[in-house]
């Protein structure tokens, strides 16, 4: 388990792969970049792209229950998740910012894909706020979206969903 941390100005702050971490939950943390771009070597005036990265994941729950919040803020994506299934509960994405355009864009909370024949899932329970996309998944996955307290100043889709033949659910 993962908690109570504040991550700032790293490249990477989780990568998480090839593993089932049905037992693990990453819940109360602060992912943050002060100043938009890494000031320390080897990676000065590099842009992470992602807070949390996944690859051929499954079981992770970030997240966790009651009122402490997972809050993910200034770079581009929160949670990137390739060939993964994932549950998302109880976390916050504000303010986060591609920075590797000119002007920079705003950035998406969780960027799901996965290009396999076998379905992964994808579960959001939380908050979006001050971004281009809300969550966008792209190849199989069987989705659920629910109880998700709001979608705010969403400039492009708050739910974007590119899945083959698989149950979606958005409630």
């Amino acid at each position: 388990n993962i908690n109570h941390l504040t991550f700032n100005n790293n490249l990477v702050p989780i990568k998480l792969s090839e593993d089932d971490f049905g037992s693990s939950v990453i819940t109360a943390n602060i992912f943050e970049c002060d100043g938009d771009y890494l000031t320390k070597s080897p990676h000065i005036g590099v842009y992470p792209q992602q807070h949390i990265l996944l690859e051929d994941v499954t079981g992770i729950h970030i997240g966790g229950s009651g009122n402490a919040l997972n809050s993910f803020y200034d770079i581009y994506v929160g949670i990137k998740a390739i060939r993964s299934s994932l549950l998302v509960t109880n976390s916050e994405f504000v303010n986060l910012k591609n920075y590797n355009t000119q002007p920079p864009q705003k950035g998406v909370g969780i960027l799901a894909q996965n290009g396999t024949a076998t379905a992964c899932t994808l579960e959001v329970d939380s908050r979006f706020r001050n971004l281009y996309r809300g969550i966008f998944s792209s190849g199989n996955f069987d989705v659920t979206i629910q109880d998700c307290e709001y979608f705010r100043d969403i400039d492009g889709e708050a739910i974007s969903i590119n899945c083959l033949n698989y149950p979606n659910t958005i409630i």
